[in-house]
């Protein structure tokens, strides 16, 4: 007897089938590993820009800030140098006299779930364990400016991103260290961010 060689219709919908859950899971764990991926972007960026605004202020002997604003493209900060002397303030930086430093960073750009700030609804203990961290994401003072000077003191304050389930937190010392963490909400604590 002579036997064809070839599928089914019920093995070829049953490769299918196979084929399709294993798509889904792939397209799941593709989309979270991206959306993590941006958020370190920003994180790392923001460290990188914090880093340089105290490189700025040694360099221009005067006080350098990340300055946190929102326009109707979304939330960014921009870099900006004291020119009065008085320190880098919000009005100074409205009205220019203090200098902007290169194009604002705005974190829609690293992605379109990247945000400043908490997902909606969660609470989140502050790295330092005082209190919770406010849904806004900034914790850096009244003028929501992080601040520098040239004798490597810092405005103390976190920032902190999300996208999706992550969230990260740039913190500053009065001393000017920064530091990058994650939150590790399976364990309920904060983790540095390994480079």
């Amino acid at each position: 007897m002579n036997k064809k060689s070839g599928f089914s219709l019920v093995e070829l919908l049953v490769v299918l089938g196979i084929m399709a859950l294993v798509l889904g899971v792939a397209s799941t764990d593709l989309s979270r590993m991206y959306r993590r991926g941006a958020l370190r972007h920003a994180g790392f960026r923001l460290l990188t820009d914090a880093q340089r605004c105290q490189t700025l202020a040694v360099q221009h002997l005067a006080k350098v800030g990340l300055v946190f604003d929102v326009d109707p493209r979304g939330s960014f900060y921009v870099l900006v140098v004291d020119r009065n002397g008085n320190g880098v303030s919000r009005k100074d930086y409205l009205t220019g006299r203090d200098r902007v430093v290169g194009n604002p960073v705005y974190f829609r750009e690293f992605g379109s779930q990247v945000r400043l700030g908490l997902p909606s609804g969660w609470r989140v203990p502050q790295p330092g364990g005082r209190g919770s961290v406010a849904e806004d994401g900034l914790q850096v003072g009244r003028a929501g400016i992080l601040s520098f000077s040239p004798t490597a003191g810092a405005t103390a304050g976190s920032v902190f991103l999300s996208s999706g389930s992550e969230v990260l937190a740039l913190r500053v010392t009065p001393l000017g260290t920064t530091r990058l963490f994650t939150w590790n909400a399976q364990r309920g604590l904060w983790e540095p961010v390994r480079f």
